[in-house]
């Protein structure tokens, strides 16, 4: 499944034959699978956002439901899918940007938790989502004004804080550790960090600080041992 900036959603089979669109949208702003569909996320020209599901036929490719209207913004192409379960940031005018959930219909398409209720409709506070030892872990600001690490199984009651980490940029995980690259500070101050966490608030912990602006990440896995570089953007 692909989609071109034009907004045409494909798929192929690698055959001619198995090779068509699936729809012609204004803007595609991410296309994740989920379970035995895709999950994508489509921004209107009049700036509402819209979740939508395929499962890979023009019949079987509809809306699930419009999430909220506003500018589109970087944080709000974070997404993950757990289980057949698709997690992503969406904004309803109500509770600013915060953590849904969708399992593909408009029933079970909803809010998991509001991290930060002090901030304005239009908060940014979500920066990385990343599945891991069966759950899912997302970087976002709090109600004391810092940025954590939480840790959450799809629910309210289910998302707690790991640990006071700053802003995450990016996330890897290795041999049952997840390595955290986080942003810190600004302009000639600005700093790359690594944490590492096993998922508990005892597990959590700063391993480096780098001497390198945050950029552009690349990295590889050899042996359990993770290599990676960081280019300034």
């Amino acid at each position: 499944f692909f989609a071109n900036e034009e907004g045409d959603l494909r798929r192929s089979d690698g055959t001619e034959a198995g090779t068509f669109a699936l729809g012609d949208f204004h803007r595609i702003i991410s296309v994740d699978p989920a379970g035995d569909q895709i999950m994508f996320r489509v921004l209107q020209e009049d700036n509402t956002e819209e979740l939508w599901a395929s499962n890979g036929t023009v019949a079987g490719t509809y809306r699930v439901t419009t999430i909220r209207t506003g500018a589109d913004d970087l944080y709000s192409k974070v997404s993950a899918v757990m289980g057949d379960t698709y997690y992503f940031v969406a904004n309803d005018g109500i509770n600013g940007r915060e953590l849904w959930k969708s399992n593909g219909t408009q029933a079970g398409t909803h809010m998991v938790v509001d991290f930060n209720t002090t901030d304005p409709a239009y908060e940014k506070n979500i920066r990385n989502f990343v599945v891991f030892g069966g759950a899912l872990y997302v970087s976002a600001l709090g109600n004391d004004g810092l940025y954590g690490l939480y840790r959450s199984e799809g629910s309210a009651s289910g998302t707690q804080l790991i640990g006071h980490v700053p802003p995450i940029g990016y996330s890897v995980v290795v041999n049952n550790k997840l390595y955290l690259f986080t942003r810190e500070g600004m302009g000639n101050n600005e700093s790359t960090n690594v944490w590492i966490t096993d998922g508990t608030p005892d597990g959590t912990q700063l391993v480096k600080e780098l001497e390198a602006p945050f950029g552009e990440f690349s990295h590889v896995i050899v042996d359990d041992v993770l290599y990676f570089s960081t280019t300034k953007e």
